[in-house]
């Protein structure tokens, strides 16, 4: 049990092992599962599964649910639809043209599809000797690029969105003159007094439209902002829709394993713990409809091998890397932010099964859909996956989790919400330590138990007070409990312990307020405050009791008991206050300066925080973004170290972050980010590492472990993203990372036994990665056929090297040591691995069934998280060191299957 992961994800290294066979046989099954008999009709939106049941729902309603359900754009004037008409539609097994014709019938409206859209529009016949029509084409004024979506209106009640391609017809338009209105967000308003229309005739018109403002709650004016799933601010890179996650291939269908397609993410194959740009996962805020988690993370004996939040129970996630405003606190180096589905209309269920867990998501509205809910529950285990990674079969780690909301509108502009959010896991191993019960490499293990459990509530009320002034406020409570024991026993071993007891027993509890108030002073200036106090309360009870051999100095082999036994009960609080002003500049700037205070009692310390962020409009589709601030990081009460001795708590981080980035929009179908970045860090906390880097139910006790104090730290880099599609059928994202993450430590703790030490302080952090690179690509080639396939590739992480020894003891023999090299002197071999997903949409009565076949590494790389090395005798006291084929195996070749049933 000493080396968890050896255990998940060693292979067999017999020589009937055949990569190219492997490869083979998934390209068979992927190829078995996409065929189908016939020709495979062209993709059409049209076409798509509508997935859609409404009883008596107001028509614009009932199309925006028809977009989600389906996920097809619908491009349509509000001014065009019947604003109090209300529809039915069963349209579950029904496609979105039949479902169109349903919620149209009787309205004088028709759809249309284009290329990226379906346009909703006046229904069309034969033009009435009365009548004309008119024709035209919006584009920038600037540039020419296409202002795509715009909405086009004459005085007489006629309405259409422009498409993708900024064309639009009015239809039936009466003979005469008549004032034609452009207007758009971003683009100032365009009018055309005297339109003249003459009976039978077509009028064409050419809409040069100037950029205009964008409201300033809507600008992202910060760099490194990604966004996912169904909406995106402007100004931030929407990466990949829900509908392109759920055709990716990805183990646990993982929020976190999402993020890593995007530039400057790094993960392990097993945790899903974020590094953002270099940082530690500690330095990444993760946030659930604004309550922050401390514990985000299941499988926490898997480094945290899965998000405790249901994919499918989210409508939009923001990773902001390249700086964040002051509203957020108390993290150096990035925020993740997710927001929960809100449903109307009646309830929706989605079940999904694969091979590590069951899922189950509900939602509709009620009260006439004044109010909504949403529940999302899963639970699952591992040991399937553990028997085809040919693992132990008696670990079985096991997991759940339930989150539930529900929001009313309690009048005009208030909007109450309440939110649940419980998960846990646990693992179980018994036998008797002396039995030879063996795990992964041939490790005796004795009893062990873990359970991990996490239980948030809170609220939240959305007001607006009046047109100009917001505010919300949350209140918050929340609990982490973590127990750990067990008895191991490794006999023989070098360098680490022959024997592990330990008890830990330890609690989180957190409590808090927050309030947010933003007013638009006027369309130019908005200004944000707020402030917030959170309690925090911790409770640890820690025993270990260690057996290490050694030598002493008159020759004998000796038995070295260690004992650590702690119970604190620490606890503190934070309370903050933050002032920022956002205002528009000029017509193409908008910038944003802010400042926060924040006391932190554990550590006595007042923090003081300024930021600054700005947006530039440079023309032709190019926005510039830059940030410049201050960040700071405590640690937390539920952060202490114990079991490597930690009882005080250590001075606040702080960062300096500077950003730059550009974007560049060539039309409606590619897009190009470039961001580059610096953050210098200072005042680092002491943390303790693990020199062998393999994951272990007690890493603190494995005898590994070396205290790091870092001076200074600096992470920089260069960042490229671009995404596109071609025609209907194709979608594509590339993103591409030159970074370098370095702390500054001091040379005399940088070694534990080895030869020499470097002079250089530098020390590379451990998820630093030269060069990284992720490809994605989607084909559609049908309504109900999805493939999709994504490539990662990064330079190897840093590693430790071991180092063997040998001192003469009395009786003649030799008694074995092992240290280890200059802290992360060494690198792993660079990592690649290509996963395949083909997904295939069943109609069946009642809903849709969605079954899909993954292919993990489908090459077979032999991806490395670790090194292992062995000692060769040499004589007269000499010791040669040498690599081996060991050391921790990331995912190897793993077919694996899912189902997902909507109705």
């Amino acid at each position: 049990m000493r080396r968890v992961a050896a255990a998940v994800v060693r292979t067999s290294c017999a020589p009937g092992r055949n990569p190219l066979r492997r490869a083979a046989t998934a390209a068979v099954l992927l190829a078995a599962l996409v065929a189908v008999p016939g020709r495979i009709a062209a993709q059409s939106l049209l076409d798509r599964p509508a997935r859609l049941e409404v009883n008596g729902l107001l028509l614009p309603d009932a199309l925006r649910l028809l977009q989600e359900r389906a996920a097809v754009a619908l491009a349509y004037s509000h001014e065009l639809l019947p604003a109090d008409r209300r529809v039915s539609c069963a349209c579950r097994t029904l496609t979105v043209g039949q479902a169109l014709e349903r919620l149209l019938a009787e309205t004088g409206l028709t759809y249309r599809e284009t290329r990226a859209l379906v346009m909703i529009v006046p229904a069309t016949g034969p033009i009435p000797a009365a009548t004309g029509v008119v024709v035209g084409r919006a584009v920038d004024q600037d540039t020419g690029a296409p202002a795509a979506s715009v909405a086009v209106r004459l005085q007489t009640g006629q309405g259409v969105l422009a498409d993708a391609s900024g064309r639009f017809t009015l239809r039936e338009v009466p003979a005469g003159s008549h004032r034609l209105e452009v207007t758009g967000m971003g683009w100032e308003p365009w009018v055309q007094e005297a339109l003249l229309v003459t009976p039978g005739d077509t009028v064409r018109v050419l809409v040069r439209l100037r950029r205009g403002a964008i409201p300033l709650p809507e600008i992202v004016v910060a760099p490194g902002t990604f966004g996912m799933l169904e909406s995106a601010p402007p100004g931030a890179v929407r990466v990949i829709t829900r509908e392109e996650i759920e055709a990716m291939p990805q183990l646990g269908e993982d929020v976190f394993r999402s993020l890593t397609r995007l530039p400057g993410v790094a993960a392990h194959d097993i945790s899903t713990r974020l590094s953002v740009r270099g940082s530690l996962d500690r330095e990444v805020m993760v946030r659930l409809d604004g309550l922050e988690l401390h514990e985000p993370y299941h499988l926490k004996d898997f480094d945290g091998a899965l998000g405790i939040v249901d994919l499918n129970a989210l409508a939009a996630v923001a990773l902001k890397a390249g700086g964040f405003g002051v509203e957020y606190a108390d993290r150096a180096a990035g925020v993740l932010d997710m927001r929960s589905r809100t449903a109307l209309g009646p309830p929706r269920t989605t079940l999904g099964l694969n091979i590590s867990h069951l899922s189950l998501l509900s939602q509709g509205g009620f009260a006439d859909d004044r109010g909504s809910w949403l529940l999302s529950a899963r639970r699952g285990s591992l040991g399937l996956l553990m028997k085809m990674v040919r693992a132990d079969e008696r670990l079985s780690p096991q997991f759940y989790d339930l989150f539930g909301k529900v929001e009313v509108q309690a009048g005009p502009g208030h909007r109450l919400a309440l939110h649940l959010l419980h998960a846990g896991d646990q693992l179980r191993m018994e036998g008797d330590a002396w039995d030879g019960l063996t795990v992964g490499d041939g490790i005796e293990v004795g009893n062990i138990r873990s359970d991990w459990k996490s239980s948030y509530a809170w609220a939240s009320w959305d007001a607006r007070v009046s047109p100009w002034w917001t505010s919300r406020t949350l209140l918050w409570t929340g609990r982490v409990t973590r127990f750990r024991q067990g008895f191991q026993e490794d006999l023989g071993s070098i360098g680490t312990p022959e024997q592990i007891a330990v008890r830990d027993d330890r609690a989180f509890l957190v409590a808090g307020v927050r309030e947010e108030v933003e007013a638009e002073l006027s369309p130019d200036l908005l200004v944000r405050a707020g402030g917030e106090i959170v309690r925090s309360t911790g409770e640890y009870e820690y025993y270990a009791d260690t057996r290490t051999p050694y030598a002493t100095a008159d020759g004998l082999a000796r038995l070295r008991a260690d004992t650590l036994a702690l119970t604190l009960e620490p606890g503190g609080t934070r309370a903050g206050l933050f002032l920022a002003a956002r205002g528009r500049v000029r017509d193409r700037l908008a910038a944003e300066v802010g400042v926060r205070y924040d006391r932190v009692s554990q550590t006595d310390e007042a923090l003081l925080s300024p930021r600054a962020s700005a947006a530039l409009e440079l023309g032709a589709g190019i926005t510039l973004q830059a940030s410049a601030g201050r960040f700071h990081q405590s640690q937390g009460i539920g952060e202490l170290q114990v079991g490597d001795g930690q009882t005080l708590f250590a001075p606040t981080e702080r960062s300096d972050l500077v950003a730059l980035g550009v974007q560049r929009q060539f039309g409606p179908r590619l897009s190009l980010r470039l961001e580059a970045y610096h953050r210098s860090i200072s005042d680092q906390q002491p943390r303790w590492v693990g020199l062998e880097q393999e994951m272990a139910i007690f890493p603190e006790q494995e005898g590994d472990r070396l205290r790091v104090d870092p001076g200074r730290g600096r992470v920089r880099g260069v960042e490229a993203f671009a995404e596109g599609s071609v025609g209907s059928a194709w979608s594509w994202s590339a993103a591409y990372a030159l970074a370098s993450a370095e702390d500054e430590i001091p040379q005399d703790g940088r070694c534990t036994g080895g030869p020499t030490c470097l002079a250089d302080p530098w020390v590379p952090r451990p998820r630093d990665q030269r060069h990284a690179i992720n490809l994605r690509a989607e084909y559609r080639p049908g309504p109900r056929w999805e493939i999709a396939a994504g490539w990662t590739y990064h330079s190897g992480w840093p590693a430790t090297a071991w180092v063997y020894g040998v001192l003469p003891l009395a009786n003649g023999s030799w008694f074995w040591t092992r240290g280890f090299g200059p802290l992360n002197g060494e690198r792993l071999p660079a990592y690649h691995r290509l996963d395949v997903r083909a997904t295939r949409a069943f109609p069946i009565r009642g809903g849709t069934l969605e079954v899909y076949l993954d292919a993990f590494n489908l090459y077979d790389r032999r991806n490395r998280g670790s090194h292992r090395y062995a000692g060769t005798f040499l004589g007269d006291g000499r010791v040669a060191t040498v690599p081996t084929d060991g050391g921790e195996e990331l995912l190897p070749f793993l077919p694996m299957f899912g189902l997902r049933y909507r109705f």
